[in-house]
């Protein structure tokens, strides 16, 4: 299961406090706590950024549906956010939304580099 790269903190707390008997106890920070008694007593910790990292958001879903006795997969279909598909050509470093690292960016410069030497160069010997 792919998790959406673009859910934020206030539609999982709105689906938690919804569907899954989760009330809103108080804010601390931009930390929303959340506590339910059904089936038992949990009390959950949901920053409420823009966008969850993905991390974050495994972990609160795989507490929710421990507790709750389900699947992390249906926790996420009542959100409606879906996972982000490819469009077009991207390169594979980029594609997923991943930072290139430092040894990425160089090898991203030397492939530019190489482009536009092999473009270039003919046309700088003809004139």
């Amino acid at each position: 299961m792919k998790l959406p790269r673009d859910l934020n903190g206030a539609d999982l707390i709105k689906v938690l406090c919804k569907r899954y008997g989760y009330r809103r106890l108080h804010q601390e920070g931009s930390h929303v706590i959340l506590e339910t008694d059904t089936p038992r007593h949990h009390r959950l910790s949901v920053p409420n950024h823009d966008p969850l990292r993905l991390g974050t958001l495994n972990a609160i879903l795989r507490a929710v549906a421990a507790v709750q006795g389900v699947e992390k997969e249906p926790i996420l279909a009542r959100t409606g956010s879906r996972p982000r598909r490819r469009t077009g050509w991207q390169s594979p470093s980029r594609a997923d939304g991943w930072c290139l690292r430092d040894g990425c960016q160089r090898r991203e410069r030397n492939r530019a580099k190489q482009f536009t030497a092999l473009f270039w160069l003919p046309f700088v010997s003809t004139i």
